[in-house]
């Protein structure tokens, strides 16, 4: 005789962040478990893209409503502020508390900037007390630091007038941003610090395309400049792309295992708390590697059904999908 599984006797999962790793994570969920999706904002963020918004003010970002219609995830607009694996609740900013029979961590990263100058707002999902509060500046005192997260202030701050401006950062979010500018703001003079070789990452042939690319622009280049303080930066605008942080202070305050040697959240081959194995942690906040030294999002990826199983081009998991492909490829 065949038995029908209510949506009462499904597992009750609840997802924090609505980043690639978190989104992904509900909408594969959601046909097998009863999801809840904790995350401040009202919008995706293609973080690949945050860039783009130094120069206009659109593109980087898609409706949650929109991508999580008919899927029957549950989205909560609230910052997750406690984390009870014991009871196995969530906390949120507004003081709800939410009951778990598993987790999924996935509150990412961000640029990491020495506290006392950072320009970086709160970004959704990430612990209070892991980033300062943030003037908003003013016309007399505007903000000096951006990073990518804020590129919609910087975007303000540059669209008059002219000055000097300093990506600190050679990788790839530093060299997009930078590219960005000296196109869009001809009347800044641009100048690029990294503490290594420029895209270090790339090929050969890659990195002279980048650097001729940028000089073709106008961004002057200086290699072996390692900026420890955005307060020794010579500049009117200092843009930060030098590291990232993860943002882990809620797994830390409950008591997950962090590993030493990256700050991440240490799990199994399979993605689980070593200490809390109903919680999995998933994209930047995850110390995970395949065997083969890949990072997590590859290994996330072949846990996923095969390519028969997969959504049609148009729904929203395949939207998210081919988003996560991207960032997994840069």
């Amino acid at each position: 005789m065949a038995t029908t599984t209510t949506n009462r006797d499904k597992q009750q999962i609840i997802v924090l962040g609505a980043g690639y790793g978190g989104l992904l994570a509900a909408l594969r969920l959601a046909p097998y478990a009863r999801v809840t999706l904790i995350d401040p904002s009202d919008h995706f963020t293609e973080r690949v893209r945050q860039h783009e918004l130094v120069a206009r003010p659109a593109g980087a970002a898609l409706a949650l409503a929109d991508l999580l219609r008919g899927t029957g995830v549950r989205h909560i607009p609230s910052r997750a502020s406690a984390l009870d694996p014991v009871g196995r609740q969530v906390t949120t900013d507004d003081g709800q508390r939410l009951g778990y029979d598993r987790l999924v961590y996935a509150l990412g990263s961000r640029t990491a900037v020495p506290m006392d100058h950072t320009a970086l707002p709160d970004a959704p999902g990430v612990h209070p007390d892991s980033v300062p509060r943030v003037s908003t500046g003013s016309s007399e005192h505007p903000l000096r630091v951006y990073t990518a997260e804020s590129a919609g202030a910087l975007r303000l701050r540059t669209q008059s007038g002219k000055g000097a401006l300093t990506v600190v950062g050679g990788g790839l979010t530093g060299i997009e941003l930078a590219a960005e500018l000296a196109e869009s703001r001809p009347a800044w003079d641009i100048r690029l610090l990294t503490a290594g070789p420029l895209a270090a990452g790339q090929s050969a042939r890659g990195r002279d395309h980048v650097r001729g690319a940028l000089e073709a622009q106008g961004v002057r280049i200086e290699e072996g400049r390692k900026v420890e303080d955005p307060a020794g930066v010579d500049a009117d605008v200092v843009v930060w792309a030098a590291s990232m942080r993860p943002n882990v202070g809620l797994a830390a305050d409950a008591g997950l295992a962090l590993d030493p040697e990256s700050g991440r959240i240490a799990v199994d081959a399979a993605l689980r708390s070593i200490t809390h194995p109903e919680i999995s942690a998933v994209g930047d906040a995850a110390a995970a590697h395949s065997p083969l030294g890949a990072p997590s999002a590859w290994v996330v990826r072949q846990r996923f059904p095969p390519a028969s199983t997969r959504p049609p081009p148009s729904s929203p998991r395949s939207t998210i999908e081919n988003r996560n492909h991207c960032t997994s490829a840069i």
